[in-house]
């Protein structure tokens, strides 16, 4: 039963981005990309920005199952409590710099736009 529970996880964090991958729309194809001027700037931040955010927001999600699990097989100990408490902690304020990546854009655009 563990196995097949460890497969079954294993597959599902492994699959899950490859299904959530597929639903993207094609690209088009610009043979002249522009990488003068802020806007293109802000562009390329952009898209760096959505990538570490979106990277920060995965592990945050993931710190948060495990500090959830910890907290539940504690089973009173102070010191697995504390881990569990500080991992939480941990993992929100990593919630607030993925959101905060996600802003990043926007906040910029505004003074150099």
């Amino acid at each position: 039963m563990r196995k097949f529970l460890s497969y079954t996880i294993s597959s599902t964090v492994v699959g899950i981005p490859w299904v959530v991958a597929a639903q993207g729309r094609i690209p088009t194809y610009n043979p002249v990309p522009d990488f003068a001027g802020p806007q293109a700037f802000i562009d390329k931040m952009g898209i760096i920005a959505n990538w570490l955010g979106g990277i920060i927001l995965g592990i945050a999600v993931i710190m948060i199952i495990y500090a959830a699990f910890t907290f539940l097989t504690a089973g009173g100990s102070e010191e697995k409590l504390t881990t569990a408490r500080n991992t939480l902690i941990y993992a929100l304020v990593g919630v607030i710099v993925a959101l905060l990546a996600f802003a990043l854009p926007a906040v910029v655009r505004t003074f150099l736009v």
